[in-house]
């Protein structure tokens, strides 16, 4: 069976390309997309990315077409969201407990999930009702939140502050207040345009209680005006050029847990070392692979606990897709969510 899908590079160079799926294997499904959502990572290869094409898209939701013989947990017709890696379940890492560690991951095999058709192994299948396929697209960035705020390990009533206003970064502040922070603030930029007015706006919506405007000169002393001995845990979903900013912004024995990730160099950052060893700060790396909360995101997005409305706010098919994309990363349009419906 054919697919069409779309490949991006620099400078929002999309193709829209038509290959081949293959017949789908005993523990295999074939889910015809019905939504699926633009992620930062593929904002950064069409802006930056000039080392060929990749696959556009992993934040997807459809209904399934075909499964192969050995596989249970779904059926045809069920309507499911995709997880983007899976856990194997059987390397000693999953067998021990310890299935955020897995390696042996399970994914698309570098199928676009912008697409209108997308095989998949059915352990990355995770079934849903009650929502739509657009809201359901967002499980998987709001799994990303869940899992920030969850590795960020936040005390109870403590405070938290966020670097970042896009999706992951208004996800997790939502999943921050949720999990018992007492003070949530967030850390963007351009409040004075329309783009940054809309993320403020709706970072003060999900509850937000401080905003901050970081500019070139950076927000410690902002931040520490407010919080003089530093918040509880930083959760960066920003470039990591912030990072220097978000351990200045850290009290002693706090936490800063890093997801924001950058190409082409900027992923290199100068740190203070002494800074950290002397304040016991610990630095976390979190990357939600394998996909660990899909059926909680589901939760919090069909209970309205994180309000899929808020999010999509604009809507494309593969006619005008990079269009809207050179307008948000040009900050032409005040856009949050771009969520694409497949149509050839």
């Amino acid at each position: 069976m054919k697919a069409v899908g779309l490949f991006g590079q620099k400078y929002v160079n999309v193709e829209k390309r038509e290959y081949e799926l293959g017949p789908v294997g005993p523990n295999e499904a074939l889910v015809e997309v019905k939504a699926s959502g633009v992620c930062g990572t593929d904002l950064n290869f069409m802006r930056d990315s000039t080392d060929g094409f990749h696959p556009m898209g992993h934040e997807l939701s459809g209904v399934v077409l075909e499964a192969g013989e050995c596989v249970k947990n779904v059926k045809v017709g069920d309507t499911v969201v995709v997880e983007d890696v899976a856990a194997c379940g059987c390397c000693r890492d999953c067998q021990e407990g310890n299935i955020s560690l897995c390696r042996n991951l399970i994914d698309g095999e570098g199928r676009p999930g912008m697409a209108t058709y997308y095989k998949v192994d059915a352990h990355c299948l995770v079934p849903f009702e009650g929502l739509s396929f657009e809201a359901a697209s967002l499980t998987e960035p709001l799994a990303v939140g869940v899992t920030a705020t969850q590795e960020s390990d936040i005390p109870f009533g403590g405070s938290v502050l966020v670097f970042g206003h896009g999706p992951i970064g208004l996800f997790a502040a939502r999943c921050a207040k949720l999990r018992g922070a007492g003070s949530v603030s967030v850390v963007g930029m351009g409040r004075d345009n329309a783009f940054g007015a809309k993320r403020f706006e709706t970072a003060e919506r999900l509850g937000a209680n401080h905003l901050f405007d970081g500019g070139p000169a950076g927000v410690a002393d902002a931040v520490r005006k407010g919080f003089p001995n530093g918040v509880d845990r930083v959760i960066v979903t920003a470039p990591p050029v912030v990072v220097p900013d978000a351990i200045n912004c850290c009290r002693f024995g706090g936490r800063v847990s890093v997801l924001g990730l950058s190409f082409g160099g900027r992923e290199v950052v100068p740190l203070n070392v002494n800074q950290i060893v002397f304040n016991k700060i610990d630095v976390k790396g979190v990357i939600a692979e394998p996909a660990m909360h899909f059926r909680q995101a589901i939760d919090l997005l069909k209970t309205k606990q994180v309000d899929p409305d808020l999010f999509l706010t604009d809507f494309v098919t593969f006619d005008d897709f990079s269009a809207k994309i050179r307008d948000v990363l040009e900050m032409k349009t005040p856009s949050i969510k771009v969520c694409l419906r497949p149509r050839v």
